[in-house]
């Protein structure tokens, strides 16, 4: 019940490119724990890899809102 484990075990899915996984463990991260640090960063990312450009955009929006300058950097392949 670890939102943090959560988040980094999402993360090593996108580095897989197993979108899907990542976005199931990164949205359990978020019902877990709040204020999870990237989260919607991360979650943005997964969006994307699954063809969800609108999803990804608003995530990002909420991860820039948190002042993360992630959000702010085009994605590199």
């Amino acid at each position: 019940n670890n939102g943090w484990a959560y988040r980094n075990v999402g993360v090593y899915h996108l580095l897989q490119k197993d979108y899907a996984a990542a976005l199931q463990n990164l949205q359990k991260a978020r019902q877990l724990t709040t204020g999870i640090e990237l989260i919607h960063y991360y979650l943005g990312r997964a969006y994307l890899g699954l063809g969800k450009p609108d999803d990804a955009c608003r995530e990002w929006r909420l991860s820039k809102e948190l002042g993360e300058k992630e959000a702010e950097v085009p994605l590199q392949s």
